[in-house]
């Protein structure tokens, strides 16, 4: 049974031009805001670097442009010799886990060192060492980033970091940060024949748009999703259970996403699925795309196909929409849901691991 959570790195923005004025929030370091979104669109652990090979290499620089100015808006960020990391508060978690959080949006290396998205391309080919001058400038940043964040009276700070990037997990840890999940990246190309097979699910299963009445029965069952949440001892669970209800009580509502599905039976909701079409790789990569953000099922839908219906059903949708694949996430313990992926002809594409810093008090 398919039970996990995810959530984007970032919203998905109505429109990002490289003339916009970034955030006046961006308070801390020496490096000013136009030469900081291009050193982040030069990190090649960019969300969505394995759709480079399809695109041409203009459109790819443009997206990159884009992602880079998206991390940036409204992030304080902190500089160590040429090392950069950007960090924002989130607004939702904290009201719902009744703890400060921010995120950690950007650890980059310093400039000459960061490897070319060309080389990390290659299946075959390992990334480029940073050396250890490297590993040292971005665990200063990220240590004088922890220390921002202190000081403004957020004691926990999340990294969400490509698994690749093995030295940038290396300067969090050195900065006191610690594993605390992981998540594996899945995508399916959208073919032809995926607009006219839309197979019913069998069982007495029943696959529909979601309602706002549907908001309270599908948040109910988000609060058995397993994710990193929950897995924190630092983070009580009563406010996990009210994250959780709150991202699919938003998606019921289309609040931050596009589309969302309720799969039941004749005894009531089963389970939920919501997405969104990234404005960015669709408009920007030309790569329109449907990422699942939340996929939760109930307890009594195991075994029964519940969370593989609700997979074709997105990428029956996605090839009737004309969009180009879709993407899902699934933490790496939940062999289930990955599993339930691969059984619908999805692919593994990335994998990523979260680390988090905490601290007790602060100023």
């Amino acid at each position: 049974m398919p039970i996990h959570l995810t959530r984007r790195a970032f919203p998905s923005p109505t429109a990002l031009h490289m003339s916009d004025p970034l955030s006046s929030a961006i308070i801390r370091g020496s490096v000013a805001p136009r030469d900081l979104v291009a050193r982040v669109a030069t990190d090649p652990w960019i969300h969505g670097w394995w759709h480079r090979p399809a695109v041409p290499l203009e459109r790819w620089n443009a997206y990159a442009d884009a992602v880079a100015k998206q991390r940036v808006r409204g992030a304080q960020f902190a500089e160590v010799d040429d090392a950069l990391a950007a960090w924002r508060a989130d607004a939702l978690e904290r009201a719902t886990l009744g703890v400060a959080v921010g995120r950690l949006e950007v650890v980059v290396p310093p400039s000459p060192v960061l490897p070319r998205v060309d080389d990390l391309i290659e299946e075959d080919a390992p990334p480029p060492r940073v050396g250890d001058d490297g590993v040292a400038a971005m665990t200063a940043t990220v240590q004088r980033a922890v220390a921002n964040a202190h000081a403004d009276g957020i004691p926990y700070l999340v990294a969400d970091v490509d698994a690749r990037a093995i030295e940038q997990i290396w300067a969090l840890e050195r900065a006191g940060f610690s594993l605390i999940d992981g998540t594996l990246t899945f995508g399916r190309r959208i073919t032809a024949t995926d607009a006219t097979v839309d197979a019913p699910p069998s069982g007495g299963l029943v696959i529909r748009d979601a309602r706002a009445d549907d908001a309270d029965a599908a948040a109910t069952i988000a609060t058995i999703a397993w994710d990193r949440y929950h897995a924190d001892p630092m983070l009580p669970s009563a406010g996990a259970d009210a994250l959780n209800r709150a991202a699919v009580a938003n998606a019921v509502q289309r609040r931050g996403a596009d589309v969302a599905w309720i799969v039941e039976d004749g005894d009531g909701v089963l389970g939920f699925t919501a997405g969104v079409v990234d404005p960015l790789l669709r408009d920007v990569l030309g790569r329109p795309t449907l990422t699942i953000t939340v996929a939760v099922t109930a307890a009594r839908a195991r075994r029964r196909g519940v969370g593989r219906a609700l997979a074709l059903h997105a990428i029956h949708w996605a090839a009737r929409e004309g969009l180009a694949t879709v993407e899902v996430g699934a933490q790496l313990r939940n062999i289930v849901a990955a599993r339930t992926f691969e059984s619908a002809g999805f692919r593994l594409l990335a994998s990523r691991v979260t680390l988090r810093s905490w601290r007790e008090s602060v100023a």
